[in-house]
């Protein structure tokens, strides 16, 4: 019984051994959490890039659409202070006058994307009016979504999108 005892005691680490590995592990710890970090953040910046394309994209179908009815118009600018998509504004109708369909209503989730903080995104939209000849006048839309939370790997990355 004592040898099995002995054995057992043979197998296991020294504290010096014990002390090399924590100190390994230490060292490419400084190595690998900036690297994540990095990586965790280009991730969030691509994610929120991507889901303000997605509600361009949207937007502008919802545009095509209206347009085909003979009433092309996009989702309103918010009337809230800092004209950011919050969900007040997304439960809106678009256009109470032609339709009761509401911005959250166009996504298959059921909501506008926010960033990846959770935060809505500023959008803004705007006609010009472009004289073609003297009695046609041609409309440009333009769309612009930023992110203005000071706290996104994106802050003040935006598209603007132009038809």
């Amino acid at each position: 019984m004592l040898s099995r005892l002995k054995n057992i005691g043979a197998s296991g680490f020294t504290l010096a051994e014990f002390v090399v590995t924590i100190a390994i592990m230490g060292t490419v710890m400084t190595f690998v959490l900036p690297s994540y970090s990095d990586i965790t953040l280009e991730t969030q910046r691509t994610i929120n890039k991507s889901n303000m394309d997605q509600i361009k994209d949207i937007f502008f179908q919802h545009f095509y659409d209206t347009h085909m009815k003979g009433k092309p118009h996009l989702p309103p600018n918010p009337s809230n202070e800092d004209s950011v998509m919050d969900e007040e504004w997304a439960s809106t109708p678009i256009d109470p006058n032609f339709s009761m369909i509401t911005p959250n209503q166009l996504f298959t989730s059921g909501e506008v994307p926010v960033n990846s903080n959770g935060n809505p995104f500023f959008y803004e939209t705007w006609i010009d009016t472009i004289p073609a000849s003297p009695n046609y006048n041609e409309y440009q839309w333009h769309i612009t979504i930023t992110d203005i939370d000071e706290d996104s790997p994106s802050y003040l990355e935006s598209i603007t999108y132009s038809i």
